[in-house]
Parts: C-alpha cells; sequence; structure tokens
C-alpha cells in the first residue's frame, strides 16, 4: 500500500509518535487504486479538525491525459483545473472512495497533499493513465448496405491516437478522417462503447488501447484470412467486423490470464462467457439473393468475382483474400401456400425450418433458393449485450 512519510512533528512534542501520527512514522493517504473499478481510497486523516489541516487534490506534471474525480456524483477535481478544494472533512473521520473518469487520453499524475498552516506535511502521487477504446461504424458501400440490410457496413476500433481496421492490404492504421472518409455517405456513422458498467471494464478499455498501441492484435489463422463472406462461429477468415469483435475479445482474455484472486478470476470468467457462449456479441444471420434455381449460386460467383476485380484494381494483397461463401445455399420449393423443403435445410438453430412438399403440390412447384449465412456486421454491436452506442 502506498504511504506518504510525515515530515513534521505536528504537536511540537520534540516527538514524531502516534499523536502526530496514528500510525508511527507515516500517515496513510491513498491507500488502495482500484485498476478494476477505476476507484481511488484515501484512508481517513486522523487528525482533529482544530489542526486546521487541509486535504488536496492535485494534478501534476505535464501529461496530457484529463480526469475528473468524483465523490458519489460531486465532482472533486474538474478536467479543466489543476486543484480541488478542500476534501479534509470528507476524510477526516471514514475513509473516503473516489472515482476516476477520462476525460482525454494520455498521461497524468494526481497528487493528494495534506497542509498544516500552509505548509505541506504529506503527500502522495500515483500515476493514472486516461484511454478510450471505442468502436466506430461507417456505411462503406451502399451496395453491401442494401444486400444485408443494415445501415452501417464497416467497422474499426478508435483509441484515439488512429483508428484500426481491415482494408484491402489487411490490418490498417489511420486517421479517423481518413476513416470517415471512405464512407459512402458521411451522415451515417456511429459509436459504440464497452459499457462502463461491465465488470472491469474499464480494465478492458485499458488492454484494447494497449494492445493497439504495441500492433499486439488478433489475427485470423487461416492463410488467407481475409474474407467478406466470412462466418461467424469461427476466426480461420474474418471480416472487418470480426477482426474488432475479436480484438476484444483477446483484451479480456489478457484481462482474465492477469486476475490474481480466484473471486474475481471465476466471476470475470461467468460474466464474460455468458449470453454468447464466450463471444462479445450475437452473430447475425442473413438470408440473400433469393431467386429461382441457380440465381443464388450465381449471384455468390458473380460476387466473388466483382470483389476479385475491385481488389486487384485497389492493388489489394491478394495472397491474404479469398472471399469464399462461407454460408449454406439452401434450396426449397414454392409452391401454393409457401415454401417447401427441398432436402436441405439450414443449420442455424434460430432459423425456421421448411416443412415437406405434399405430394399433392408437387406438379405446381418450382424450384428456388436462398443464401444462408451467419456473420458479424455492425449491427451485432449495436444493442448487445456489453456495448452500448454513445455519442459520435
Amino acid at each position: 500500500m502506498p504511504r506518504a512519510k510525515l515530515v513534521a512533528d505536528v504537536n511540537d512534542d520534540g516527538v514524531c509518535d502516534g499523536q502526530d501520527d496514528l500510525d508511527k512514522n507515516y500517515l496513510p493517504l491513498i491507500v488502495a487504486v482500484n485498476e478494476d473499478t477505476q476507484e481511488l481510497t484515501v484512508k481517513k486523516v486522523g487528525l482533529p479538525a482544530s489542526y486546521g489541516a487541509t486535504l488536496k487534490l492535485k494534478k501534476t506534471g505535464s501529461g496530457t491525459g484529463k480526469v475528473v474525480v468524483k465523490d458519489g456524483n460531486t465532482i472533486i477535481l474538474d478536467e479543466n483545473i489543476s486543484e480541488s478544494s478542500d476534501i479534509f472533512s470528507k476524510a477526516e473521520n471514514d475513509d473516503l472512495i473516489l472515482t476516476l473518469e477520462g476525460a482525454s487520453i494520455g498521461g497524468c499524475t494526481l497528487e493528494l497533499v495534506l497542509s498544516i498552516n500552509n505548509t505541506t506535511i504529506a503527500s502522495d502521487q500515483i500515476m493514472v493513465k486516461v484511454v478510450r477504446s471505442d468502436v466506430v461504424f461507417r456505411r462503406g458501400n451502399d451496395g453491401l448496405a442494401t444486400l444485408i440490410g443494415e445501415t452501417f457496413t464497416h467497422g474499426g476500433i478508435d483509441w484515439e491516437i488512429e483508428i484500426v481496421d481491415v482494408g484491402d492490404f489487411g490490418i490498417q492504421q489511420g486517421s479517423l478522417s481518413d476513416f470517415e472518409a471512405e464512407a459512402s455517405n458521411s451522415s451515417l456513422k456511429a459509436r459504440v462503447r464497452l459499457k462502463k458498467e461491465s465488470y472491469m471494464s474499464r480494465r478492458i478499455w485499458a488492454k484494447v488501447f494497449d494492445n493497439m498501441q504495441s500492433e499486439n492484435y488478433a489475427r485470423p489463422t487461416g492463410a488467407k484470412p481475409w474474407n467478406l463472406f466470412t462466418t461467424y462461429d469461427n476466426y480461420e477468415t474474418s471480416n472487418c467486423n470480426e477482426f474488432v469483435h475479436e480484438q476484444f475479445r483477446k483484451a479480456v482474455s489478457d484481462v482474465y490470464s492477469e486476475i490474481i484472486s480466484l473471486s474475481q478470476s471465476s466471476l470475470f470468467a461467468f460474466i464474460y462467457s455468458d449470453p454468447y457462449n464466450g463471444k462479445l456479441v450475437p452473430g447475425k444471420h442473413k438470408v440473400t439473393f433469393d431467386s429461382r434455381i441457380p440465381g443464388a449460386s450465381m449471384a455468390v460467383v458473380a460476387a466473388r468475382t466483382l470483389l476479385y476485380v475491385r481488389a486487384k484494381k485497389e492493388g489489394a494483397v491478394l495472397t491474404e483474400i479469398e472471399n469464399h461463401f462461407e454460408g449454406q445455399i439452401i434450396p426449397y420449393f414454392l409452391a401454393p401456400g409457401g415454401r417447401y423443403a427441398a432436402g436441405i435445410q439450414c443449420s442455424h438453430p434460430q432459423c425456421p425450418k421448411y416443412p415437406e412438399l405434399p405430394l399433392r403440390l408437387f406438379i405446381l412447384a418450382t424450384d428456388w433458393e436462398e443464401a444462408h449465412i451467419t456473420t458479424t456486421t455492425p449491427e451485432c454491436f449495436l444493442g448487445s449485450t456489453f456495448f452500448e452506442t454513445i455519442t459520435y
């Protein structure tokens, strides 16, 4: 526990003892910093008010980070001021628990100073790193947006210094303005964040930040990792949105490996293994290219060809791109009364199963097919259990 050296004989009796400091030669100030909840605990001072002591929190140094320090809902230290008002009365008889909230990214030093008659008798410092790790979405392609039936198509991680996302050349870093410049409609954008109420969320934010800064990415395991038509249930291949999701999953795994307390690790594992079986967002099941046979199969081939031509034109690393359709082409009969099974059913558990075609309708049935795939899209994040939409 950090403790601050007492440098004065407060009662002028020539002895620095328990009358000056309840803990002998040291006066407890900051006694705990909980990285998981971002709580700073100040132990009660143990000096009578008659001493005229003051206790203030200061921001020192040249760091660019800004923090807001709160006592409950009361702001103790604002992001734009360097010294708090006197909080001695709050810590005179009881421990004081303060919460830290980041306002601007970067390093910051906080110093707790105990003074008597304008003379500092004890101080304690802590270093604070302010980070954010948001997910940003844009509408990258109108045709793709129509195909998947969603407003947004492309996602990246905004850790304020840069945006990390997947482009034609694989994993890339760039500015937010560069990311936005590639939107087909600049007004259609969104920002989501791992909910701060989630257990150890700020520690996960920090881990995502650290991983992005060190380029310690969770990469797909396949030889050709980038695939627009990838599925949700494996990470051999990935689209841009699944890549973003896997960076947060890696951060969760990294944090879990660092937790020492058995009770904390058990709770952490329980929370983040539920409700999506170890994933932080649900997959989206999409049904597209609904058409007469062989319309869906031909549409998939055409889409792969168009994507290949585009990637080659952009100079993409073709040895790492394989836009292979990983879903299922499901045939069905269309007849009076609806759709009927034609031998193959979709394997997704929530996808409706078509009934068998009655013999009396066989002569009236026509052959159709549709493409089914469960994948990671922007809507997987929007409204999920762990993420919330925030102001862009």
